[in-house]
């Protein structure tokens, strides 16, 4: 069987990267818990701890800007900026910040699942 996936978005590829290379900046306050996406994190924090949100179901919430070396986060777009150019000067994230926007391409790829 063969498996075919379609990362046709920046968030898809970026969720698709943390995974690959182990980066988690979503972490719990309230035990040592970490997740890559935040709607798991929530999920979490419903699940085991409880805790109530205060926003109501696809409600927008405010943006978290991830960085893919180390997992550093924040939800000022300047701070992200000045933490990759202090810590990571060389990395793709940085890079893609200071170039010229390009059009999106679509990135296809496919895993054989068959076992033997």
């Amino acid at each position: 069987m063969l498996y075919h996936s379609y990362l046709e978005t920046k968030e898809a590829f970026s969720w698709s990267h943390n995974c690959f290379i182990g980066v988690r900046p979503y972490k719990c306050e309230q035990c040592d818990k970490s997740f890559t996406q935040r709607c798991s994190l929530e999920s979490h924090l419903r699940k085991v701890h409880g805790v109530l949100h205060n926003y109501g179901y696809k409600e927008r919430r405010n943006k978290v800007f991830v960085c893919e070396e180390c997992g550093f986060t924040s939800e000022m777009f300047d701070v992200y900026v000045s933490h990759l150019k202090m810590l990571h000067p060389f990395s793709a994230s940085l890079i893609r910040l200071s170039a010229p926007p390009k059009k999106l391409q679509v990135i296809k790829f496919q895993v054989d699942l068959t076992y033997e």
